[in-house]
């Protein structure tokens, strides 16, 4: 990480290049991030508010605890991080570089994942939660987009919305265990402060709070 950077908010795209992203994305023929729930369920609330003047930038997947959750596309695991608002979270990196794919709120990781590992579409890295500041009864997955400001800086980049990219996208075939909730969008849930820029070495949304970096799966 850089030694230093300027304390700035977590930036948007402007409104062509988020087009643009969106269209390049869903070239991708990404999938959706939560097993056997429908796309459609899910309402957009990537402007919606999330205390202390934040915007959510990012889209609420509400499943049933334990539910697999699985990389949308190919790409490398770039950090395993454990922290007070996300929880147990995972920055995936695309193969371009260009994007990083961010799901918090996980119950536990995959076995077997580690930094640095290689993951394929549709391969299962966690499985949905309630770590970090999630409500208890709330399992969900808190997902978000960020175009990097870098090619590989998985923690610094703007944030695109998922709801967008996912409209239309294929729904994982795969079963899916016995609902506790119905599938939708939670309303209104706190929201994991992510991809702020840096300053002396440490993530804005982790500064002053009590966090490790997972170095292996749990």
């Amino acid at each position: 990480m850089p030694s230093h950077a300027m304390d700035l908010p977590d930036p948007l795209l402007l409104d062509c290049d988020m087009q643009s992203s969106i269209v390049e994305l869903k070239q991708k023929n990404l999938l959706f991030p939560v097993q056997g729930i429908n796309p459609a369920t899910i309402k957009g609330s990537f402007t919606e508010a999330r205390g202390a003047g934040s915007l959510h930038h990012a889209s609420d997947i509400l499943a049933p605890r334990n539910t697999p959750v699985i990389a949308i596309g190919d790409g490398t695991i770039a950090q395993l991080w454990l922290s007070k608002a996300g929880g147990n979270t995972i920055y995936q990196i695309d193969p371009s570089g260009k994007y990083s794919y961010y799901y918090a709120h996980l119950e536990r990781y995959e076995q077997n994942l580690k930094v640095g590992a290689t993951v394929r579409r549709g391969q299962t890295i966690g499985f949905v939660g309630t770590s970090g500041n999630a409500p208890p009864g709330t399992p969900h997955l808190h997902f978000s987009i960020s175009k990097l400001v870098k090619s590989g800086v998985w923690w610094s980049g703007a944030s695109i919305d998922p709801f967008e990219v996912f409209k239309q996208t294929k729904v994982s075939s795969q079963r899916m265990p016995p609902q506790e909730l119905p599938a939708g969008t939670a309303p209104n849930l706190p929201v994991p402060q992510v991809h702020r820029p840096v300053r002396n070495g440490v993530p804005r949304e982790l500064r002053g709070r009590t966090g490790t970096i997972q170095t292996t799966g749990i």
